[in-house]
């Protein structure tokens, strides 16, 4: 006999529901939604609004809130659910320009990394070197 499943039980096979939203992040998607129907002039049926729940179930409120803020600034047309998810992971400038974080010391500030002397440069004029790049000894780490 075959060992594989017949399609009779495959399809009795019951799949796994999803678990429900929180009721922090039900309340940012309807917050959300609101405005930017307002806003977009558009009037979400049950079935739209269901399918922002489904688009939307996994990113935090708080990332979410940033999402609807930025499509409100930004956007000139009511937001698909790929517009949101895509506000969503955007890194604010702030995070951007903000200088990396550890110890560093004077030679490897600001990354850890300091430039070496790998030798000469094959056919190239006086003092053209290769330089490599390697990890600082002062990042190196202590167990």
């Amino acid at each position: 006999m075959d060992a594989t499943p017949s399609l009779r039980t495959l399809m009795k096979h019951e799949t796994k529901k999803p678990t429900p939203l929180s009721e922090e992040s039900l309340n940012t998607i309807l917050k959300g939604l609101a405005l930017l129907g307002r806003h977009y002039r558009r009037q979400l049926d049950e079935l739209e609004t269901q399918t922002y729940f489904q688009g939307l179930r996994d990113i935090e409120p708080r990332r979410l809130e940033r999402a609807f803020t930025r499509a409100l600034e930004t956007l000139k047309r009511m937001p698909l659910i790929a517009d949101l998810r895509e506000l969503a992971n955007e890194r604010s400038t702030e995070a951007l320009m903000a200088p990396p974080t550890g110890k560093y010391c004077e030679r490897c500030q600001p990354d850890g990394y300091i430039l070496e002397d790998a030798g000469p440069i094959p056919n190239a004029p006086e003092g053209h070197r290769y330089k490599k790049a390697r990890r600082c000894p002062c990042q190196a780490v202590k167990g």
